[in-house]
């Protein structure tokens, strides 16, 4: 399958990484991304990885959830022959706020 990470997933790893970069250093923030990218690479052959968010299980659209190292995930949806890369969240974030950002994905 053919994994493509949308505008707004780009943006959301490039502030997570700029968050950690900040935080604890740019060597950090290197092992961060590159975590992210081998979990992201896992769902070329393994889509279904991520559980499906109980708030999309009766949508036509299911978003998935992949959790890295319990303070990051990844939320991505599958069409067909592809898996887009929705967003990438910080857990320490506010979750009040992460479902207005996925519901323009979501049917």
């Amino acid at each position: 399958m053919e994994v493509i990470w949308t505008p707004l997933s780009l943006k959301s790893l490039s502030e997570l990484l700029r968050f950690v970069r900040k935080t604890w250093g740019d060597k950090k923030s290197f092992e961060v991304r590159k975590l992210i990218e081998h979990n992201v690479l896992l769902l070329e052959n393994h889509p279904h990885l991520g559980k499906v968010l109980p708030e999309t299980e009766s949508k036509s659209v299911k978003i998935r959830s992949l959790i890295i190292k319990r303070k990051n995930r990844v939320f991505y949806k599958i069409e067909g022959e592809k898996i887009y890369i929705v967003l990438v969240w910080d857990v320490r974030k506010d979750p009040k706020t992460l479902f207005d950002t996925l519901n323009p994905f979501i049917d």
